[in-house]
């Protein structure tokens, strides 16, 4: 087990610096795939047991221009801001967010989101091998559409789960519809 905590991290700054550091092996494989780029402020990340399978997990933080690279075809993301507070049972994820983008590759044709703003929270919880993420609320806007989405993603056992999600759009530009609608995932 270890901890780790901080008060500000560069974490462009912490790639480069991360193989001379004492970081768990996969902790610095991470950040060497991941890429990651922006600051985190007040941080701290705890956990006992082995580091890629903590029987114990917390990790706290706020976070300002984040960006990570698609790993194994997960989303991307780049300029957001916001919040962390997780265990490996549950977290909360806050954004208030200018400026960022979203790269969907396995869900969009055009994969990559361009946001003027982004401001909402995810909650998640995992329980006996059981994923449920809610989406309170998430207010976004860019150039073609600006709304509010909420709902819900649980998946229990195999497979891929299921999605109940519902949106508000207070401003669409129909002619740019099809850039957003997802495309058909595989099994």
């Amino acid at each position: 087990g270890g901890a780790l905590a901080a008060s500000l991290v560069d974490l462009e700054s912490l790639r480069h610096l991360a193989g001379a550091l004492p970081l768990p092996p996969q902790l610095s494989e991470a950040i060497a795939e991941l890429a990651p780029r922006g600051t985190l402020t007040d941080s701290r990340l705890e956990w006992s047991g082995p580091f890629d399978a903590p029987a114990r997990l917390t990790a706290r933080m706020r976070f300002a221009d984040l960006a990570l690279r698609s790993r194994n075809g997960t989303p991307a993301f780049s300029g957001l801001s916001g919040s962390l507070d997780m265990t490996q049972d549950r977290g909360k994820l806050s954004l208030s967010t200018r400026k960022s983008v979203i790269e969907l590759p396995r869900v969009l044709p055009q994969p990559k989101i361009a946001l003027d703003a982004l401001a909402g929270q995810l909650d998640w919880e995992r329980e006996r091998g059981a994923l449920t993420v809610r989406i309170a609320s998430l207010t976004f806007a860019n150039a073609h559409a600006s709304g509010n989405v909420f709902g819900s993603y649980s998946r229990r056992g195999e497979g891929p789960g299921s999605i109940d999600l519902s949106g508000v759009l207070n401003r669409a530009d129909a002619g740019q519809v099809a850039r957003y609608l997802p495309s058909i995932l595989p099994e």
